[in-house]
């Protein structure tokens, strides 16, 4: 996905309208990940959540010990093994 060139053109107005702000976190982080647009994330990086606890990248994997990421104020519950392999 280099340079986002394999981004659904309506993927992040659609984050962007979501009502879970937690989407966008975890949109950007991933995108960041795979070398998207500088524009596409500074609009979402824009819109981050930065009250409360940070929302886990994965709502469905274990909730262990994480490391967050102070650009997107994720929780990184999945290894870069699990990231790369797509799960």
């Amino acid at each position: 996905m280099a340079n986002g060139s394999l981004i659904p053109p309506h993927l992040v107005d659609d984050a962007l309208r979501y009502p879970n702000k937690a989407v966008i976190n975890r949109l950007g982080y991933l995108l960041s990940r795979s070398g998207a647009d500088k524009d596409v994330l500074d609009t979402l990086r824009g819109r981050v959540r930065r009250t409360g606890y940070p929302p886990y990248l994965s709502s469905v994997a274990p909730r262990v010990e994480s490391h967050r990421d102070p650009k997107w104020n994720v929780m990184v519950n999945l290894s870069d093994d699990s990231l790369e392999d797509g799960v």
